[in-house]
């Protein structure tokens, strides 16, 4: 996070880290899937919060970048399921 280029977006970041109870490890399973993510032209940062969700079994991932959710939803990510806030809105009350 010490990489966000806009301070605020930074500052934000540090609080909801401070309230967060659960953090995910960069592991070298998730960077190897990360790697096979970069292949399908998926960002660096993104492939490794991607590969993060989905060797960590979360079952939504959810992204407000609309080109890289088109590329999400199109590699493999197991049972991790690739979605917009809206989508997961509507998942969540099915």
């Amino acid at each position: 996070m010490s990489k966000i280029p806009d301070e605020d977006r930074k500052d934000k970041a540090f609080e909801i880290l401070d309230i967060s109870s659960e953090y995910l490890i960069l592991t070298d399973e998730v960077e190897q899937r990360a790697k096979e993510y970069m292949k399908n032209n998926i960002k660096p940062m993104d492939a490794l919060h991607l590969a993060s969700a989905v060797v960590n079994n979360i079952h939504y991932f959810c992204t407000t970048d609309d080109k890289f959710l088109k590329k999400a939803k199109k590699v493999e990510t197991l049972k991790t399921i690739s979605l917009s806030p809206l989508e997961l809105i509507a998942e969540v009350l099915k």
